[in-house]
């Protein structure tokens, strides 16, 4: 088995009784995460967000270490605790997406149409939960971004679509509350 954020991927789930080879890991071991080219783009360009946000705070914070501002020592002080504090953030945010990075994957798009997997466009009604018989089209992915459209496989609807196919009556719970699907197209 794989994992695939939190998933595992059976054996069973591809015909020739194993994991298929876009889905092996290529970086010598550890969890592998599958995404799409357009999933992985999306990651790149969060993280080059995230670096030009560092380099503004850095700057800030040089500034401030110099004295480059009228401010008190005390307000200076205050000043530069925040920052550090947001470099450190800003720290952390980019070691997590470097991870993910490092552990990519790249699947191809729609791969095993029929069976759900990421990067699976999906079309459901919700049969039971807040709004039965609603319908929404999703694509499934490492990570998920509703506005546009995805859902995460580490989501309660994602992880129970995973190796679903058309036609099949899919339950998850989403804080406590019980929920049913049915998958009615699978692209």
């Amino acid at each position: 088995m794989v994992k695939l954020l939190g998933w595992f991927w059976p054996k069973s789930f591809s015909k020739e009784g194993s994991v298929p080879n876009w889905f092996k890991s290529s970086h010598g071991g550890g969890e592998v995460v599958a995404m799409t080219r357009k999933g992985k783009q999306r990651l790149v360009r969060e993280r080059d967000q995230l670096r030009e946000r560092a380099g503004g705070v850095d700057a800030q914070i040089q500034r401030l270490e110099r004295g480059a501002t009228a401010a008190s020592n005390q307000e200076r002080a205050s000043q530069l605790w925040e920052l550090l504090n947001q470099r450190e953030q800003i720290a952390r945010q980019l070691q997590k997406l470097e991870t993910t990075l490092g552990q990519s994957t790249i699947i191809p798009e729609g791969c095993g149409a029929s069976l759900i997997g990421v990067g699976s466009k999906v079309t459901v009604m919700f049969l039971t939960g807040s709004e039965p018989g609603k319908m929404g089209t999703y694509t499934i992915a490492g990570r998920g971004d509703l506005k546009g459209g995805m859902i995460g496989t580490a989501s309660p609807l994602g992880t129970a679509l995973l190796g679903h196919i058309g036609g099949d009556e899919v339950e998850f719970t989403v804080n406590q509350y019980p929920n049913k699907v049915r998958v009615l197209r699978v692209r």
